[in-house]
């Protein structure tokens, strides 16, 4: 176990210092390769398409959430909400693990046949309100720019 733990601390000490040793062009070209490798394996790869019986596992795993000793200092949902039976409901429910001051964040990037920017946006809206309705406060979207746009609504427990 120690000669491996020592083996990768070199390896990434090494890789560490080759990295510090590039310039801006070089990091450009490599993010602008790994971006291309992605965008190649995105066209590759079908996206995951949920049977009614996965959703259906899902909506109840949402359900059971477990009990915490203490309040939450943040929750982050990713593309899970559309899942929930009466997102509402859950919101509320998620909103009573916060600590005052505790922050959400649900992020989403609609998957539906012809998805644009006003689909994202729409998508924000509709979960902006949900927020609003379950007591959350001070919401604000954030979006990435993607084909369609992922948009994060972040809000604070009151």
């Amino acid at each position: 176990m120690l000669p491996k733990l020592v083996h990768l601390t070199l390896c990434r000490s090494i890789q560490l210092l080759a990295l510090l040793g590039r310039g801006d062009a070089a990091k450009d070209l490599e993010i602008l390769v790994l971006r291309h490798q992605l965008a190649v394996l995105r066209r590759q790869l079908p996206r995951p398409r949920p049977e009614p019986a996965g959703r259906a596992l899902l909506a109840a795993i949402s359900r059971v959430l477990p009990l915490f000793d203490e309040p939450l200092d943040a929750i982050l949902a990713v593309n899970s909400v559309g899942f929930w039976s009466e997102p509402a409901q859950r919101l509320v429910e998620l909103r009573a693990l916060l600590r005052p001051g505790g922050r959400i964040a649900i992020a989403t990037q609609p998957r539906c046949p012809g998805a644009t920017k006003e689909t994202s946006a729409q998508a924000a809206r509709q979960i902006e309100n949900l927020l609003h309705k379950a007591g959350f406060s001070q919401t604000r979207v954030e979006t990435l720019d993607l084909k369609p746009p992922v948009v994060c609504v972040l809000a604070n427990c009151r």
